[in-house]
């Protein structure tokens, strides 16, 4: 999803030929862990190739180095504007960071099928009470006064046309 967004916001940067502005905005989406390098390249010349590197992954400029992330995956764009191509957009993510992200979408898609499936069960068990226990707990009331001598109790009418509503 950051790599979307970057490539989104260097469009019109690209387009207008700001670099300085481009070199800013790939810095601050480099702040994303999971990112770890971005290179931008018009035709066949680096435009900008920032990226992480060290112990402490500080942002440098890659434009003469090439650097291997092991664990890593790599994604390649096209950014165009109105239909002309302007460049190539290269982006380096970390692996972890971006297997940690489909466990949490999936860990979230899990809880929500959870959550639902917990609602649809309290409205069948309300459902149940209702159209089901209610009724024949008044039946057996009023089975158990007539049992004990008093015939005259009032037999509830329900218009129910199913097996409780003809008990």
């Amino acid at each position: 999803r950051g790599g979307q967004q970057l490539v989104l916001a260097i469009e019109g940067l690209l387009y207008d030929a700001n670099y300085e502005q481009l070199n800013s905005i790939v810095m601050s989406h480099l702040t994303d862990p999971a990112l770890l390098s971005v290179k931008i390249l018009e035709e066949t010349q680096i435009v900008l190739h920032l990226g992480r590197q060290g112990e402490g992954l500080e942002i440098v400029d890659l434009a003469d180095k090439t650097l291997d992330y092991p664990a890593a995956e790599t994604r390649q764009v096209s950014v165009t504007h109105k239909g002309r191509a302007l460049a190539e957009v290269e982006l380096v993510f970390s692996r972890e960071s971006l297997e940690r992200q489909v466990r949490q979408m999936i860990e979230s898609a899990i809880g929500g099928v959870l959550l639902m499936l917990l609602v649809e069960s309290l409205l069948i068990i309300m459902l149940v009470r209702k159209n089901i226990s209610r009724p024949l707990r008044q039946l057996i009331h009023v089975f158990g006064q007539i049992a004990d001598g008093h015939l005259d109790a009032p037999i509830p009418r329900e218009t129910a046309k199913d097996e409780i509503g003809r008990l």
